[in-house]
């Protein structure tokens, strides 16, 4: 089994979360991000009361870790049911008409039929949301992308995450009626872990046939969870899932909110993959390519299934 090394660079420092989100920020020497309004986001806030001695050591690209904490209020400093209308319209945008973009809706039925299309605009280019809480009444999972970008709390929280596992991190949010599911059964590529804001969701998690699968891995259509464990997540719970593992989500008598934060490990060997791919891109005088922004990562853009 492969375990992670160290990348050759981290983003901590950069401006990877947008300029917007970019306020007074200090990381202390134990990877926490402090803002100027007093919240504090580190591994150690996440895991707690959970040592990341222990989360590496016992967890960390090798098992589920969930972590029940009976504390609803853990997450308050972050964005909340109440913060998902403005996130939609004032926060997304129309520039990518026709792809997933800045949001999308999605439902699984019941006969495990994957159903999705990105958000409806109105005549403006700004998403609609009567007609997205319309398919959301009629079972849709709400998913807004990249919200590293759109919330300064949720980008504090990336950049404390990134600090302590100096990987590429990023966030998405899922808001699910009652008695839905999002996703078919499938696996990710990259590690998650779920931050449970509002309601209550069942996670199903089968052990995984192909531990660690590099982001290029491709896996078939799952239709079933065959010995799947399952785990009840609440307001305030935390839930880590290594890449790789099998698993699907519902909810039941209430409706969902959670956030996904995705870590997009990046192992030496796909240092290597990378380079080699960028090796034999030449002009036509021989000399080597230069590659700029385009060709540079940038963390959860392959982020979205969780």
């Amino acid at each position: 089994m492969l375990k992670s090394s160290p990348p050759a660079s981290s983003l901590v420092g950069n401006n990877a979360h947008g300029g917007i989100l970019d306020e007074f920020m200090s990381i202390s020497a134990n990877g926490s991000v402090v803002s100027d309004r007093g919240q504090i986001f580190s591994l150690e806030w996440l895991l707690h009361p959970v040592t990341t001695a222990e989360f590496r050591r016992a967890y960390w690209e090798s098992e589920p870790l969930w972590i029940s904490r009976n504390n609803p209020d853990f997450f308050r400093g972050l964005p909340g049911l109440d913060d998902v209308d403005e996130l939609i319209t004032s926060t997304t945008s129309g520039r990518e008409r026709g792809a997933v973009g800045d949001g999308r809706i999605v439902r699984t039925d019941d006969v495990g039929t994957l159903s999705e299309r990105p958000f409806g605009l109105d005549s403006n280019g700004i998403p609609d949301i009567q007609d997205i809480y319309s398919a959301y009444h009629g079972g849709y999972t709400i998913v807004v992308n990249h919200l590293h970008r759109r919330s300064a709390a949720v980008a504090r929280l990336c950049r404390g995450l990134e600090a302590s596992l100096h990987h590429p991190v990023g966030a998405n949010l899922y808001l699910t009626p009652q008695n839905a599911q999002g996703f078919r059964p499938h696996v990710d590529t990259h590690d998650v872990f779920i931050l449970q804001l509002h309601g209550e969701k069942f996670w199903h998690v089968a052990r995984p046939s192909y531990p660690l699968p590099l982001a290029t891995w491709k896996h078939g259509t799952m239709r079933s969870l065959p010995d799947a464990r399952e785990y009840k997540l609440k307001p305030g719970d935390v839930f880590y899932l290594p890449r790789g593992c099998p698993h699907d989500a519902i909810t039941a008598e209430g409706s969902s909110l959670h956030l996904t934060v995705g870590v997009n490990v990046f192992r030496w060997i796909d240092f290597f993959l990378e380079a080699a791919t960028l090796a034999p891109r030449r002009s036509a005088d021989g000399r080597p390519v230069r590659y700029g922004a385009a060709g540079t990562r940038e963390g959860t853009s392959r982020q979205g299934a969780s």
